[in-house]
């Protein structure tokens, strides 16, 4: 074995002294860290790192002794004497680690030249109880030999990486990637916020940072009312401000860690012990707040800050501790481009290593991968050798860096990649430094990922950032969307949004309008393929556009009977007829166009694939049309298809679901039957369901009728019908837009209705709650609405049927912010809503009605007429013995009776003439109540528990006292309470496991909670309860009213020089930001 090259090291990135320690601690880890737990911080007192020793076999010494060691790196030449002031230094470290880690018993002094005889008979002679050690290069050499030669390479040899050489490789390989990674729009997703928490990147944890700031400035508020408390109230809350500082101070000393890239941080910085914020500060906040003490509030946000920034700051260590994390994504998420983005060098950090997936053949191995790195001349040999260069570049940097896998579905059978990863995890414990990033498809991610893997990111599309995205790209392509109706639907996908703007404007050299645009990928497709077509042509005369299609046809068809992703560049050329210069030739156009991509073959030489893998689907499946004309009935019809499209996995075509997604566009529209209709029947439903993805033109009634018969059957894990119905949910004259939705919900019972649509809304519940408060942002910021902006109202109105108590506020902000500039069409969509059976769309509906109501307050011509349509279907619904929806529920009852009462003193003309306010309501049917003894009580029984009936109901009794079971009136209301919800249709078969899964998601108690079902129907219930006992005049308590449906605004703050004025709470703001509050 070869001498350490120090000359390699003395040219390493950043200071030697820091290089040195680097090295020692790595060498000291792999030798003995298996035989305990090295622990090491930034600014650890008196030792750099240290190692107790649990497991017996450790050449260090038995089981219980604990090393320490401190590294030095002093600028003496080899036989001169350290001098009086680093004896100082040594002597300070060793009394240092005595006061502060007194279980050390063995102590390490680690120079690269051996101490002179003085310095050592000097050093051995020191007063301490600790065994004293003089280590020196010679036992760092004996360390990097055997199985540590690699991480002697990456600082002595061949595998160092420098920042250079890492953006070098990066370049290159995002040039493979070709225009899939356009950074001047990329816009960052929650994943990539989450994998850059992984790396270490300070700007991923700011919010510690804030929080900090917020905790301070509560803190001082809180401090300020100390003086006003009781003696025993002061204490209680001393102790909350006591925690509040250790907390700020925790969050301090991380965030300093991360911003000043301490390359120690990565091993320690999750550990400092986090202030808990316990269930007796909660107490007393509620004891603050019985006594209605001024500072109850600011106590209670300082609480919620605390909670945040505790549970963040606890979450430190599992992030940096996480080895891998797979991000999963349908074709057109961007995969691809979060890959090239992730993996690229940032302020904080160099660049990390891109890979391709699509270059493991089913035989390979992760070492064939590590082949695309050549360092000093050479490819890496080996997959590890990979890791260990990378996890010592990134100790060097300070941070750790990604080994990105993009594409694991590109491989040549996807299930390769499974016991791969397996191994791999466990060999990513020796490279801390290192996070490993795999991208897959949607549906490859069972076949590719193994099951017990937890580090599981999504990619669903823009959502609340939508607007953020669209204006990028707009701007990049050089787009005037002007008062343009955006199809904002289906460009929340990031492939369509970029395809929709390549068609729009393809060479971005003038700005451009949007008008007439295809909004359907189908033709986007078409459209985009057409106009590749004719500037191919203006770039080349020699090539005509026919020639690109029949081009396109040929690989499409190579593809499809090859059952492949690629062909090689020699065949591409065949197909495409290039017998001529390179620069000339179809596949030069096509690839300098974005339309196809080039990359090395798994034998030499290239291969040749399309840059999407739907664009490649589209291709396949417009070459069959074109190829069998009128047979492509019969063809699809065959029984083969299904081995083809829905087999086991080695029958399966790789571009299956592709291919069968455009069939199902391209059919009808090239004047062919719908796919459903002719595929062989375990098909049947799969087509069904993506063809409620074509342009209204070419959805007939059969397929509409088809579509609304089988909502029940078209939903899989990763694909439902619903999914689709969003994307065309604000289409004025699309078949499927949101009446459809209305059509398919409206006669269901409320518990058939909640196991179907309030489930998918619960599973999608914070893409949906991002939806809607970009609706409300939206609707805020501009006063016209449109026919779609109609639709999309009528499609949150039916989310409030969710028991997810944030998506319900969420939704009834959005719908508030239309009605303020659009009454009539929230006032219709309201009127449309008394007849829904399930009263938490009525209540919710009548509610933010009211809230509307309330900001006309001041006469606003045209406001009479749409109030008084809306009076009449009130008047219609809840009075008279024809009433067409009475209810008993108070709260719909109390929104009800206040619009009247404000239209009588600022709207009296628009009350019908026939009524009188205040309102009579009708007595309406009365549910059975369920008697004790009653069986179907027992079953029903199971959805109260002991807190509601007790208290929640109970508070509708004044003269009841808690407990009292025996209460008659208590009694009685609970029976009916129970026969509500039986009635409503709670069933133990139908509902336990999913209410399982509610309570274990541990969110019942919190402020934004996800409700069982059988609590939401128990608050139907109660409400009902007390709309009868209210009927029977008897008092009672105020029932709560869950949402102030006015949402008041604060008030705009005051001109002033100090910033600090008029600050706000910008912790919690959010969530009341969302509902247009701030």
């Amino acid at each position: 074995m070869p001498d350490l090259n120090w000359d390699a090291f003395l040219a390493l990135t950043g200071d030697a002294r820091n290089n040195f320690e680097r090295i020692c601690r790595a060498a000291t880890s792999h030798a003995y860290g298996r035989y305990g737990r090295l622990a090491a911080q930034a600014q650890q007192p008196g030792v750099e790192f240290h190692l107790q020793i649990e497991r017996a076999g450790c050449a260090l010494g038995d089981a219980g002794r604990w090393f320490g060691w401190q590294t030095k790196w002093w600028s003496l030449g080899s036989g001169r004497p350290i001098g009086t002031t680093r004896r100082d230094d040594v002597i300070d470290s060793i009394r240092v680690t005595e006061r502060h880690i007194p279980e050390i018993t063995d102590w390490v002094l680690w120079t690269r030249y051996p101490l002179t005889a003085g310095d050592q008979e000097w050093f051995f002679e020191l007063d301490t109880d600790m065994e004293l050690h003089l280590w020196t290069e010679t036992e760092l050499d004996e360390l990097l030999f055997g199985d540590a030669e690699l991480l002697r390479e990456t600082y002595f040899g061949d595998l160092i990486l420098t920042a250079g050489r890492l953006a070098d490789y990066h370049e290159q390989a995002a040039a493979e990637v070709g225009d899939r990674w356009v950074s001047e729009v990329h816009q960052p997703s929650p994943a990539e916020h989450a994998l850059r928490r992984m790396l270490a990147e300070p700007e991923g944890w700011k919010d510690l940072q804030r929080f900090g700031r917020d905790i301070e400035r509560f803190t001082e508020v809180v401090d300020g009312s100390l003086a006003s408390m009781q003696t025993s109230f002061a204490s209680q809350v001393e102790s909350i401000l006591n925690t509040s500082r250790n907390l700020v101070d925790v969050l301090k000393d991380i965030y300093g860690q991360f911003d000043r890239v301490q390359s120690s941080a990565l091993i320690g910085i999750g550990r400092r012990p986090v202030p808990v914020v316990d269930t007796a500060m909660y107490k007393t906040v509620r004891r603050l707040r019985a006594c209605q003490h001024a500072s109850a509030l600011p106590v209670t946000n300082l609480l919620a800050h605390m909670r945040d920034a505790a549970d963040l700051a606890a979450n430190v260590e599992e992030h940096l501790t996480t080895r891998i994390a797979v991000v999963k994504g349908e074709a057109g998420f961007g995969k691809t481009q979060l890959a090239a983005n992730i993996s690229a060098p940032t302020a904080s950090r160099p660049a990390g290593i891109l890979l391709f997936g699509g270059r493991l053949s089913v035989r390979g191995s992760l070492d064939d991968l590590a082949h695309q790195v050549v360092v000093a001349g050479s490819p890496l040999h080996s997959f590890e050798a990979l890791l260990a260069a990378v996890d010592a570049a990134a100790a060097r940097a300070g941070c750790r860096l990604p080994v990105v896998i993009d594409g694991l579905n590109e491989a040549e059978a996807a299930t390769t990649w499974t016991p791969l990863l397996r191994r791999l995890i466990t060999k990513l414990e020796k490279y801390p430094s290192v996070l490993v990033v795999c991208t897959v498809r949607a549906s490859f991610f069972d076949d590719a990922v193994p099951s017990e893997f937890n580090e599981i990111l999504s990619l669903e599309g823009f959502d609340e950032d939508l607007d953020e995205a669209i204006e990028r790209y707009f701007t990049y392509y050089k787009i005037d969307p002007a008062d343009a109706e955006l199809p904002r639907e289906v460009l929340n996908h990031p492939l369509s949004l970029k395809i929709y703007c390549t068609v729009a404007n393809p060479e971005r050299k003038e700005l451009v309008s949007v008008e007439r645009l295809p909004a359907t990928l189908s033709a986007m497709f078409e459209d985009f393929l057409l106009a590749i077509g004719r500037r191919v042509h203006q770039l080349n005369t020699a090539i005509q556009p026919y020639e690109v299609a029949q081009a396109l046809d040929a690989l499409g068809k190579e593809l499809w009977e090859t059952r492949a992703r690629y062909v090689s560049q020699e065949r591409a050329r065949e197909l495409f007829g290039d017998a001529g210069g390179w620069q000339r030739s179809v596949l030069a156009a096509l690839e300098r166009e974005g339309v196809l991509i080039r990359q090395p073959g798994e034998v030499g030489g290239a291969k040749v694939g399309l840059v999407y893998d739907l664009l490649a689907g589209h291709v396949i499946a417009s070459s069959l049309l074109r190829a069998q004309g009128a047979g492509i009935a019969d063809l699809v019809a065959n029984d083969e298809m299904t081995k083809i499209f829905a087999g086991p996995f080695d029958e399966r075509h790789p571009l299956a679901v592709d291919t069968f997604e455009a069939l199902a566009g391209l059919m009808p529209r090239r004047g062919a039957p719908q796919l459903w209709q002719v595929v062989p029947r375990p098909l049947r439903l799969a087509a069904l369901l993506r063809a409620a993805t074509l342009e209204a033109d070419h959805l007939d009634s059969a397929t509409v009728n088809a579509l609304a018969e089988n909502v029940d059957a078209l939903r899989w894990r990763r694909d439902d019908l619903f999914d689709r119905l969003f994307t065309t949910r604000a289409a004025p004259l699309h078949p499927l837009n949101a009446e459809f939705l209305d059509r398919v919900l409206r006669p269901r019972g409320v518990a058939d209705r909640d196991l179907r649509w309030s489930e998918w809304l619960r599973n999608h519940a914070s893409s949906l709650r991002a939806d809607a408060n970009a609706l409300a942002a939206r609707w805020r910021a501009k006063s016209d609405r449109s026919s779609s902006d109609y639709l999309r109202a009528q499609w949150l109105m039916w989310t409030l049927t969710s028991s997810d108590r944030a998506l319900r506020d969420a939704a009834t902000a959005a719908l508030y912010w239309f009605g303020r500039c659009g009454a009539d069409g929230l006032f219709a969509i309201a009127a449309d809503a008394l007849t829904i059976n399930d009263a938490y769309v009525v209540d919710r509906m009548t509610a933010v009605s009211y809230g509307v109501m309330t900001s006309k307050q001041l006469p606003e011509k045209g406001f009479d007429e749409p109030l008084s349509s809306l009076l009449r279907h009130l008047a219609d619904a809840f009075t008279g013995e024809a009433a067409l929806a009475p209810t008993w529920h108070s709260l719909t009852r109390h929104y009800v009776s206040s619009m009247f009462e404000f239209a009588s003193r600022f709207y009296p003309t628009a009350i019908p003439p026939e009524v009188k306010v205040p309102l009579a309501f009708v007595r309406a049917p009365i549910a059975e109540p369920l008697r004790e003894g009653d069986p179907r009580r027992d079953e029903a029984d199971h959805t109260l528990g002991m807190d509601f009936g007790n208290y929640t109901l109970g508070r509708l009794f004044r003269d009841r006292s808690n407990y009292d079971d025996d209460h008659p009136a208590h009694r009685d209301a609970t029976d009916h309470l129970l026969g509500v919800v039986y009635a409503l249709g709670w069933r133990s078969d139908l509902f336990e496991t999913i209410e399982r899964e509610i309570i274990s998601a541990g969110r019942e108690d919190d402020p934004g909670r996800l409700e069982r079902y059988g609590k939401k129907y128990g608050w139907v219930g109660l409400y009902t309860v007390a709309g009868m006992l209210a009927d029977e005049g008897q008092s009672s308590e105020v029932v709560e009213v869950d949402i102030d449906p006015t949402f008041p605004q604060a008030p705009p703050c005051c001109p002033h020089g100090d910033t600090d004025v008029g600050e706000t709470d910008t912790g919690r703001r959010s969530s009341l930001a969302a509902y247009g509050i701030n």
